[in-house]
Order: C-alpha cells, then structure tokens, then sequence
C-alpha cells in the first residue's frame, strides 16, 4: 500500500522534471540556432562584401581550388 502511495506522488513530479528539461533544452535549441544563422549571415555578408570588393582575387581563388583537389587526393 505506501509503494503505491510512493509511485502515485513520484509520477507526476517524472513528468515536471521531464517537461522542465522539455523546457530547457528547447530555450537552448532555439539559442543555438539563432545564434547560428546569425554567424552564418555574419559570415556570407563578410564574404560577399569581400566578393564584391575584390572579385578577380575571389575568381581565382575557386578557380585554384577544384585544381589542386584532385593532385592532394592522388
């Protein structure tokens, strides 16, 4: 009898603690991916004004890049 009375007050505080943690670990999934697409868009808008500001330097370096692949691999 007091095990089940132990059972019936454990359960719901298994749920509070797993929808706490349910909680938690949202906030920080939704922190990381904001904080991710913001560095993503930091990082395309550097690479695009650095495109445009110097974009014969960027052409040859995409260029070189496809070259040298296939020489490190074989």
């Amino acid at each position: 009898m007091p095990h089940h009375v132990d059972h019936f007050l454990f359960f719901p505080v298994i749920v509070l603690l797993s929808l706490v943690l349910i909680i938690i670990s949202w906030r920080l999934i939704v922190r990381l991916l904001l904080f991710f697409f913001i560095v993503m868009a930091i990082w395309y808008g550097l690479s695009f004004i650095g495109a445009l500001s110097s974009p014969n330097q960027t052409l040859k370096e995409y260029r070189a890049k496809p070259a040298k692949r296939p020489n490190s691999l074989s």
